[in-house]
């Protein structure tokens, strides 16, 4: 994220940010929410600072559906598509750089995209470092500010009409794929070229 572009300049390393980003090819909106199997999940390392964030959500009643990162790309992307609402928080437990403490939110937010690619909602902590992945125009992404503002954003997207919830999809997958992120990536690593926007 822009942040981590920042500091590398800051001790004058040659930095740019630019987003990570799917291929067009893995961008499929799937199922429609209402024939996906799993309400709420994950998939990844339940490391300590997301553990803390899905025992304060299991406290509120939400259970995670927790599966280990066990899987082929391939096959994780296949699991994206059974799930309703994907959960991913980074604000627990900062990182401790050289006596800084440094959110973590700062980071991961492609994880995010990937899994919105996918035609899945995906709630996660919001950060500042989240509008540079061009969040504004992907719905399906919902950010809050607190964990106990989920119920409501989970009310949300329940209340939203079948056919609502379907354009959302085919939008925030139309969307990733547009915009071809990785294109770019790789554009300015050859040309050195920061205007190319796809």
């Amino acid at each position: 994220a822009p942040f981590w572009a920042k500091r590398l300049q800051s001790d004058g390393i040659p930095a740019k940010f630019v987003r990570m980003g799917i291929l067009p090819g893995y961008c499929d909106s799937g199922s429609s929410y209402e024939n996906r199997q799993i309400k709420f999940g994950f998939c990844g390392t339940v490391h300590e600072h997301r553990a803390l964030a899905f025992n304060k959500l299991k406290q509120i009643n939400i259970d995670i559906e927790i599966h280990p990162p066990n899987l082929r790309y391939k096959d994780y992307l296949s699991y994206l598509q059974k799930v309703k609402i994907f959960f991913h928080d980074e604000s627990e437990i900062p990182w401790n750089i050289n006596n800084e403490l440094i959110s973590r939110s700062t980071s991961c937010w492609i994880k995010s995209v990937e899994v919105a690619s996918r035609g899945t909602f995906c709630i996660r902590n919001f950060h500042d470092e989240g509008h540079a992945y061009n969040l504004s125009k992907i719905p399906l992404i919902k950010c809050y500010e607190n964990l106990y503002e989920i119920p409501n954003i989970i009310n949300e997207i329940e209340s939203i009409s079948t056919k609502s919830r379907r354009d959302l999809q085919i939008e925030s997958v139309e969307q990733i794929r547009k915009q071809y992120d990785w294109y770019e990536t790789a554009h300015t690593l050859v040309t050195g070229d920061y205007s190319l926007k796809c």
